[in-house]
């Protein structure tokens, strides 16, 4: 049987599940569960919805910071990409980021994975690059021909675009 919040995933629309957890912080604690889960459709829904309703280094993330960490290897691609993306509310510590830093190399590396989870796996390496500037010289490495085959124009001409910046 669907909880609450669960149906609310399942038959609302961006807005309604998004009013729902604003509404209901209560269920915030499933929302990590789920987000963490590998339960269809929920699981990366679920990590959706907290990065519309968190704020930058929320107190509810402090309970699941190293679960969501650790479960990033063993998700499928656009799980990766919404555990990810949550991530990006926090300001990590300098273990986390190099944990996180190994875990976005390795989606990076593997060019047939799903170009999305691939450039957010690249964001969150500029993003530590920004603390570790001689990493910006690897992360160029990583943007020759061969790991920009497999994305789109939009995607390679953006990830470009940013290390360049970040180079300036």
């Amino acid at each position: 049987m669907e909880t609450p919040l669960e149906n609310s995933m399942i038959r609302g629309r961006k807005e309604a599940m998004i009013a729902f957890l604003r509404s209901h912080t209560n269920y915030i604690p499933e929302a990590f569960e789920l987000a963490l889960s590998n339960k269809q459709p929920y699981c990366w829904r679920a990590a959706w919805l907290l990065q519309c309703c968190l704020v930058q280094n929320d107190p509810h993330f402090l309970p699941y910071l190293e679960k969501l960490l650790n479960a990033i290897p063993h998700k499928k691609d656009g799980h990766q990409r919404e555990l990810l993306k949550l991530l990006f509310l926090v300001d990590w510590d300098d273990k986390m980021e190099g944990e996180l830093y190994e875990y976005c190399m390795q989606i990076w590396l593997q060019i047939h994975k799903s170009s999305s989870a691939r450039a957010v796996a690249m964001e969150v390496m500029l993003r530590i690059s920004n603390k570790y500037p001689a990493l910006k010289q690897e992360l160029g490495l990583l943007l020759q021909d061969t790991y920009l085959a497999t994305l789109s124009p939009g995607i390679k001409s953006s990830l470009i675009k940013r290390l360049n910046k970040k180079k300036a």
